[in-house]
């Protein structure tokens, strides 16, 4: 879990995203599949999310983006609205705005700590 979230830390500080399917393969866990809930990302994803929320932190998570849609999948939006209480819109227009509002957060923080300090 540690190398995923330095990892995810790295590509914060580079302001790049990473497509599921290529984050799993690159620590060798299950192809993605239809069923989040059972993927290994779930849980992971989540504790990640709740360490950067507890932190005063941005979601790193959100550099985490599906290939159909370029931007993340639905548990990111479901944990933004839990843990943030943020409104979420259905429609992926405006999810997108969502989403782009957390990534300029997310490069805001990590352009200061280009060492991840």
């Amino acid at each position: 879990m540690r190398e995923v979230a330095d990892f995810l830390e790295a590509k914060a500080r580079a302001d790049e995203f990473v497509y599921y399917g290529d984050l799993a393969a690159k620590f060798g866990l299950p192809p993605m599949s239809g069923n989040f809930s059972a993927h290994p990302f779930h849980k992971m994803f989540d504790d990640f999310d709740r360490q950067d929320h507890a932190g005063g932190r941005p979601f790193r998570t959100a550099l985490v983006i599906s290939k159909e849609k370029n931007m993340p999948g639905d548990g990111f939006f479901k944990t933004l609205a839990e843990l943030r209480g943020i409104d979420i819109p259905k429609a992926d227009v405006g999810r997108m705005t969502v989403w782009i509002t957390e990534i300029g957060k997310l490069r805001h923080y990590y352009s200061k700590k280009p060492d991840g300090a």
